[in-house]
């Protein structure tokens, strides 16, 4: 019966690995080096990535092996939510700044989205 289970889950590890590459490639289509490991999608998406790793694990019947995976790209060095306290995870800090310096630059703040609060204008 374990045989049975495993090989149904290998079966449907390689369904979902075939939709996997296909939004690899859809995305890379779409925004060329998107599934880059230096990106959060990419991070998420790629090959190595958190899909890819669950669905590993769904292939070889190592479920927990797949989860232990996903936790790593997520955590360590690198990883989509690792440090974010000091400004780390991918894309996490960039996106960040393109979004504050946008609008920045829509509302023509020259000292930031605050105006020099906490400068010893208004806060002494």
């Amino acid at each position: 019966m374990l045989s049975g289970l495993s090989g149904l889950l290998g079966t449907v590890g390689s369904a979902l690995r075939g939709v996997n590459d296909v939004v690899n490639d859809v995305a890379e289509t779409v925004s060329p080096g998107a599934t880059s490991s230096e990106t959060t999608t990419g991070n998420l998406i790629s090959n190595g990535g958190v899909t890819s790793d669950l669905i590993a694990g769904l292939e070889e019947g190592d479920l927990t092996g797949g989860v232990a995976d996903v936790y790593v790209d997520l955590t360590a060095p690198g990883g989509v939510i690792n440090d974010l306290a000091g400004g780390g995870g991918l894309g996490i800090e960039g996106v960040l700044g393109n979004v504050l310096g946008t609008a920045d630059g829509l509302l023509g703040t020259a000292d930031g989205l605050l105006g020099g609060i906490g400068d010893g204008d208004l806060l002494g």
